[in-house]
């Protein structure tokens, strides 16, 4: 016997897919704005960001996070180093994180 869908199902599978597509595809949203500031905020200057990666950043060390960026900065040491700046999406901030 085969179940009809009410309009009702396929707004809650349209609601689904949606939640879905934004969790994959947000951190093609966030700006590299969020990573400089953050590394400003740590002491770094000369910041470049050189590499915006937002698929599957999870499996790249950033946890839950929508984006992470790859930046060259000089910390307060006088240093050039290369770190990762993980960005959550909507109402999580950034992490520093060093090589």
């Amino acid at each position: 016997m085969c179940k009809e869908f009410t309009l009702f199902d396929v707004m809650i599978a349209l609601l689904v897919a949606g939640l879905i597509l934004v969790s994959l595809f947000s951190g093609i949203f966030v700006g590299p704005s969020i990573a400089i500031r953050a590394l400003e905020n740590q002491g770094f200057s000369n910041i470049r960001i050189v590499e915006k990666q937002w698929f599957l950043v999870s499996m790249r060390g950033c946890g839950q996070d929508a984006v992470k960026f790859t930046a060259r900065a000089v910390n307060p040491a006088h240093k050039e180093v290369e770190l990762f700046v993980c960005v959550g999406w909507f109402f999580k901030g950034a992490t520093v994180r060093s090589n």
